[in-house]
């Protein structure tokens, strides 16, 4: 499988990194084939956390392939924001892993300054992270945030994180331009190791899902982490990546809820989906100070007729100020 260099860690990764969420809706006996298997097709990247099924997903990890524990790069997080919780945790984790070092330790899904506050304080978490990498516990500190970049732009102005996982998807792209447009290009300025996930944004994108993965892999991150939880869903994927060929080049809700009413599963889909990165008032106070809102369209249809997609551009700006403004009607 084609490699990568995690920026300034030096470690050698596979652009296809086996996300650990998912082992948790399988038995055992099917985690170990599909991890033993990843590492076979040449796999090297495994993470976790251990907040998936309370250390379930780490306890499969561990009685799985920890004694090949030498062929793989092995990260897991801490979603406590103290020192000393954070502490027991890493230790918890690797007793689970049944391993006596994690290659990165992630500040996991830091989403708000407060958090982020928390994390970088004098008992927050990363001095437990600072006394494990001292300890050899683990060997690189990382940071992990779902969606609205901000937040990792200003850690990495705080602390030298080695390593930062965000979403790269082509849907979240038009979402969050921050994470492209701003976070990616100084990662790689920085030469700090890119992790990417949701690839297929949570699953809209299913339908697509090559073409997901060759997107985020033209991009240049490192890794693209994928949960697979059957055997033939790993192949799928190992065959994306070994085909890899390089392309030559909604805040508030990921446009989640577009007032279309569909069946019921999509509806499902969308609807637990619609505020997953907790935007809502950053998305409204954001909308409330644009000089010019979307209200202002006078549905005179020229932007339609010159459309390339034929979307109607009309209905959607009167959505979303209908969503961004709390109103009470849509029309």
């Amino acid at each position: 499988m084609k490699k990568r260099t995690l920026g300034g860690t030096g470690l050698d990764v596979s652009i296809l990194g086996l996300g650990g969420f998912h082992l948790l809706e399988i038995s055992t006996a099917d985690a170990r084939a599909i991890l033993n298997r990843y590492l076979d097709a040449g796999g090297n990247y495994v993470e976790t956390a251990p907040e998936y099924g309370y250390g379930e997903s780490e306890r499969k990890i561990g009685q799985s392939i920890a004694t090949r524990r030498d062929e793989y790069v092995l990260a897991t997080k801490t979603h406590l924001r103290d020192r000393d919780s954070s502490a027991q945790l890493i230790d918890q984790s690797l007793r689970h892993l049944q391993t006596d070092h994690v290659d990165i330790l992630f500040m996991h899904h830091v989403q708000k300054a407060a958090e982020l506050e928390q994390i970088l304080s004098d008992d927050g978490a990363l001095r437990a992270a600072e006394a494990a990498h001292e300890a050899g516990k683990t060997r690189f500190i990382g940071i992990s945030n779902h969606g609205h970049p901000e937040i990792v732009l200003e850690a990495l102005d705080r602390y030298p994180f080695d390593v930062v996982m965000c979403n790269f998807n082509y849907y979240d792209r038009f979402n969050f331009p921050l994470i492209e447009e701003e976070l990616l290009p100084r990662l790689v300025k920085n030469n700090i190791g890119i992790v990417g996930m949701k690839v297929v944004g949570d699953g809209m994108l299913w339908r697509s899902a090559q073409q997901a993965f060759r997107y985020a892999w033209s991009l240049p991150i490192h890794i693209m982490v994928a949960g697979m939880n059957t055997l033939p869903l790993l192949e799928q994927d190992l065959a994306y990546a070994d085909s890899f060929v390089p392309m030559s080049e909604g805040w508030y809700d990921r446009q989640m809820w577009d007032g279309i009413v569909r069946d019921p599963a999509d509806y499902w889909l969308r609807n637990s989906l619609r505020f997953w990165f907790e935007n809502q008032d950053r998305a409204r106070a954001a909308y409330a100070n644009l000089p010019v809102k979307a209200d202002a369209c006078t549905d005179c249809d020229e932007c339609e007729a010159r459309c390339p997609y034929g979307l109607p551009i009309a209905s959607k700006l009167r959505h979303a100020h209908y969503k961004l403004t709390g109103g009470e009607t849509l029309y």
